[in-house]
């Protein structure tokens, strides 16, 4: 009745009463929220992406690098997945619709690519060296600089600890700080706060000031998660304690061993005839050790009325293994990486399980790097690049420039069933051969200019090789000359022709 009236009165304080009592009795809500005995111990914060992060950021970065460097299973993860991101580089295509301005563009590039762009490492080092510390890191940043005058001449990759995570605080002007990322009122990032010096390096003890750093220089690397997220996260953080147990585990299994590869020997001495002293108090006064060692053949002789030596032995300790393995297994799922990669373990695969497990490694490494990668680091670079040189050479035209980025070659389980597949894939996909291409980081125009230049050396020197559709099948076997080929009058066309039609003769 009371319900009803206030029902009647208040809608909305109905509601409020309907949902509060509903939450009480437990009915109608979600299990993972249902509050009672079981899930008295389970707490968990209602707070921002930031709020959970900035307080627990440099305990985590500092534990995930400790355990990559002590951990084997976490160094094999961090090295994949390097070599998976990164391998020998990330290429960049340019692409422009004045195939001259993609080509000076493209050279632009590959020249700046291979020059010392930080003073010590190429590019390509750069990626690799950005991917493995933004793995154990979180993030990374890249802070441009000019040089001889010359904007965006160079850059450094410096680790996210540079970054001030204490420095939050609101702004006169409607702006604000967060974990040391200035945004104006609007939301959108216009500086960084860094340190001068990382705050764990030696020379930080004696004093760092800090230094506003325009966005404009300052290109940040890390993987959001959640909407809102200023910082990054390291990678391993939802494995790290998983790995450090099992480790723990992997020590105490190790020292078992050993203790049971030892066998140990006790003797219960009794009293001597003719000496009223205990044979302990004889022993106490006696020089040398109270235990003894066994080796091979030894023989053993006791006192008077001494007992027999009794033996001890650990027993075994079980079924570790099993428990270890899925433990790793955990691990690896947290991390990204497939079990058989970071534990060189195959016992349990086949070819199926491999190969699913590849599909889906190869899948998150795309996501890595054309959502996170792509847009946070390689891209930006590249325009600045551009940019720099448009000014520089007083070419417009750079400025709309744009790139394609072609991560390594994918390794298969079986690379001729894959290859096959990519064939068929070309001759019955509308555009498949473009998108292949692309894989490997060429157009179609040079991919066409080099397929010529190649062709035209083979036939020049008179060459049928295997690789060349035009002369040989699938099979390997000599094609019938047709269409322009049998028309264009050089000796092998004709010696070709010659054989298979006598080869026809013969037949009927």
């Amino acid at each position: 009745m009371l319900d009803g009236l206030i029902e009647r009165i208040s809608p909305e304080w109905a509601l409020k009463r309907a949902t509060a009592r509903a939450a009480l009795d437990g009915v109608r809500t979600y299990a993972a929220a249902e509050r009672g005995r079981l899930t008295s111990d389970w707490r968990a914060r209602h707070t921002s992406a930031d709020a959970e992060l900035l307080s627990d950021l440099p305990i985590l970065r500092s534990r995930v690098r400790q355990m990559v460097r002590d951990n084997p299973l976490m160094e094999a993860a961090r090295r994949n997945l390097v070599v998976g991101l990164v391998g020998d580089g990330v290429a960049a295509r340019a692409t422009h619709p004045d195939r001259d301005v993609a080509k000076e563009a493209q050279d632009i590039w590959d020249e700046h690519a291979v020059s010392l762009v930080d003073g010590w490492d190429d590019h390509y080092g750069d990626q690799k060296l950005a991917v493995s510390s933004t793995m154990q890191g979180g993030e990374t940043l890249t802070i441009w600089s000019e040089r001889d005058g010359v904007p965006d001449g160079v850059y450094r990759t410096i680790e996210g600890d540079y970054l001030d995570h204490t420095l939050n605080r609101l702004l006169d002007d409607g702006g604000r700080i967060v974990g040391g990322i200035e945004f104006n009122r609007g939301g959108f990032r216009v500086a960084y706060h860094l340190h001068e010096e990382h705050p764990g390096d030696l020379l930080a003890r004696l004093g760092t000031k800090h230094r506003r750093i325009d966005a404009r220089d300052v290109d940040h690397h890390f993987e959001a998660t959640r909407s809102g997220q200023t910082r990054g996260v390291p990678w391993p953080h939802a494995s790290v304690r998983t790995v450090r147990d099992n480790g723990d585990i992997a020590e105490a299994v190790r020292v078992k061993k050993r203790i049971e590869a030892c066998v140990t020997l006790f003797r219960r001495p009794g009293e001597t005839a003719g000496d009223p002293k205990p044979l302990g108090e004889r022993r106490q006064q006696a020089k040398g050790p109270q235990h003894e060692t066994l080796r091979p053949g030894m023989i053993l002789y006791g006192e008077p009325d001494e007992e027999a030596p009794s033996f001890f032995q650990p027993t075994s300790m079980g079924d570790s293994e099993g428990f270890m393995r899925v433990q790793a297994m955990g691990a690896c799922a947290g991390m990204g990486v497939p079990y058989h990669l970071a534990t060189g373990d195959v016992s349990q695969a086949n070819f199926t399980s491999l190969r699913a497990d590849t599909v889906a490694y190869h899948a998150r490494l795309d996501d890595w790097t054309q959502n996170m990668m792509v847009p946070r680091k390689l891209t930006p670079g590249f325009l600045r690049i551009m940019r720099r040189e448009a000014l520089r050479r007083r070419k417009p035209a750079l400025l709309q420039v744009r790139c394609l980025w072609t991560p390594p070659p994918r390794q298969w389980v079986d690379p001729l069933k894959e290859i096959m597949a990519k064939v068929l894939e070309a001759r019955a996909v509308p555009g498949g051969l473009m998108d292949l291409l692309t894989e490997r980081g060429l157009d179609l125009h040079s991919a066409v200019a080099l397929q010529k230049q190649i062709n035209d050396l083979f036939d020049q020197n008179h060459l049928a090789m295997d690789t060349d559709p035009r002369r040989l099948n699938g099979a390997g076997t000599l094609q019938a000359p047709v269409g322009y080929l049998k028309s264009n009058g050089d000796d092998l066309g004709r010696a070709v022709a010659s054989i298979i039609g006598q080869a026809v003769i013969d037949q009927s």
